[in-house]
């Protein structure tokens, strides 16, 4: 009895763990297909491939890149080589001497060191000029083909004049400003990404940058650390935000023209950059959400092998009482049958009455028969 009623549990639990199981498989299978449909390069899912020698995109100069207030520039980079001046997107000259900080504003860029850097030149108007560049290298240093988050971030006057730079949504290094104001250079400067663009339309080495870039950002604000922070979750599309100036999904995959992420801002011209995979081909991108899959699935087959356990226990008690119980009573009925057939012998009967043996084998079987009953409805 012990036995089979051991069994169905077992059986039971057998069955549920296997509808589950399949369940779970179909909901992997479902968000790979889901997933796969996110790597379709049909889909849009693109960024840009810089040579390190002659790539870059052209942004123009529009007027709303004069920025005079707090600013900020984030987007993804992913390294093909480290250790050089590279510069991914610049207004100005970059990596400058005191004599040029007038031909400065700001941008970000890799230095010979292996360090990403955040530079902006400020000014106190009467002709003085001071150039802020922050640095930062990760420890263990940065790692080629590792798609990484980066953004600068100057508060203006509202913390100090306070200068950032992010990587991966964290904050790594701040300085503070010594003139509030950020420089205009004195000759007209076009935005250029993958280039130092005062370099490169001077006919001088252009910093070419070499790796990739995708979902680009300028911001005629700065970015609070948990936007920052939400940019750095998302990956691809960010959310929009107020004050954008320039702002490129880098989604086309076709063509030399990069159209603007929002109506509000210039179109940029591709020069020798190729369209490649963007950072939605991050495999990691995926985990969180399957091992999540996998905890919920382990966490409800545990449940349900907790709580049939306990049911099984507890079935597993009762039976014994009632076996106990019965038990009990079989051997009541059994002594007292027993006394009645002693008493009803007297000493000198040589041999029972036949019909007392008859009626005692008759309870006994009732006895029996009744305990089997209840077995089987059980």
């Amino acid at each position: 009895m012990k036995s089979r009623e051991g069994m169905q549990v077992r059986n039971r639990f057998q069955r549920m763990t296997l509808t589950f199981f399949l369940l779970f498989l179909l909901i992997i299978i479902n968000h790979q297909k889901s997933y796969a449909v996110i790597l379709d390069t049909s889909n849009e899912d693109f960024a840009l491939n810089f040579d390190g020698v002659d790539d870059y995109i052209d942004c123009g100069n529009d007027i709303s890149f004069a920025i005079k207030g707090s600013l900020t520039i984030e987007a993804w980079c992913k390294f093909d080589r480290l250790e050089y001046f590279g510069v991914i997107l610049s207004r100005g000259l970059m990596f400058s001497n005191p004599l040029e900080y007038h031909k400065v504003q700001y941008g970000l860029s890799i230095s010979d060191m292996g360090t990403i850097n955040w530079e902006l030149c400020f000014t106190n108007g009467l002709g003085n000029y001071d150039s802020t560049v922050l640095s930062y290298q990760p420890k263990g240093g940065f790692k080629t083909d590792i798609w990484y988050h980066i953004a600068g971030v100057w508060e203006g006057t509202t913390n100090n004049d306070s200068i950032k730079l992010y990587l991966n949504g964290e904050s790594v290094v701040n300085k503070t400003t010594k003139y509030n104001q950020l420089n205009l250079p004195i000759n007209s400067t076009n935005v250029n990404i993958g280039r130092d663009s005062y370099r490169g339309s001077n006919e001088r080495p252009g910093l070419h940058f070499d790796g990739q870039i995708d979902e680009l950002r300028v911001l005629n604000r700065s970015l609070l650390s948990l936007e920052i922070q939400e940019d750095y979750v998302i990956r691809k599309h960010y959310p929009e935000r107020s004050e954008t100036v320039l702002w490129y999904h880098l989604d086309e995959g076709i063509g030399l023209m990069l159209n603007s992420s929002t109506n509000d801002t210039p179109t940029g011209t591709i020069y020798g950059a190729i369209w490649v995979s963007g950072i939605s081909d991050l495999s990691q991108s995926s985990l969180p959400q399957i091992l999540l899959l996998v905890t919920i699935f382990i966490g409800v087959l545990g449940g349900i092998g907790s709580i049939l356990f306990v049911r099984y226990k507890k079935k597993k008690q009762k039976m014994k009482n009632d076996v106990i119980d019965e038990s009990s009573e079989s051997s009541e009925s059994s002594e007292s049958n027993g006394n009645s057939l002693s008493e009803s012998t007297s000493p000198q009967q040589s041999t029972p009455d036949p019909e007392e043996v008859k009626n005692y084998i008759e309870k006994i079987g009732k006895i029996r028969a009744t305990k089997k009953e209840k077995e089987n409805l059980k």
